[in-house]
């Protein structure tokens, strides 16, 4: 059973529908969504008084979120900054 789950996890769709679920449930969604949100900002920090161009840092650390559904919408937020 371990071994199914985590080769599920490994499956790109497998680990949307994990992703999406874990950010609907009431208690864990949030701490995801807030764990996320704060590792997002802390690393964008960095990196912009370190002097990266906002485009390249937004790209860099949208790369460092481990949830697939929150870092889609991260890569949407650098689109729309970049427009």
């Amino acid at each position: 059973a371990t071994y199914a789950a985590a080769a599920f996890y490994k499956w790109p769709t497998g680990r949307q529908i994990v992703d999406k679920t874990s950010l609907k449930l009431p208690l864990v969604g949030t701490l995801v969504t807030k764990y996320s949100i704060q590792s997002f900002c802390s690393n964008l920090g960095v990196l912009l008084k370190a002097g990266i161009p906002i485009s390249r840092a937004l790209d860099i650390t949208t790369n460092t979120i481990d949830n697939v559904i929150l870092r889609e919408e991260m890569k949407q937020i650098r689109v729309n900054v970049e427009a």
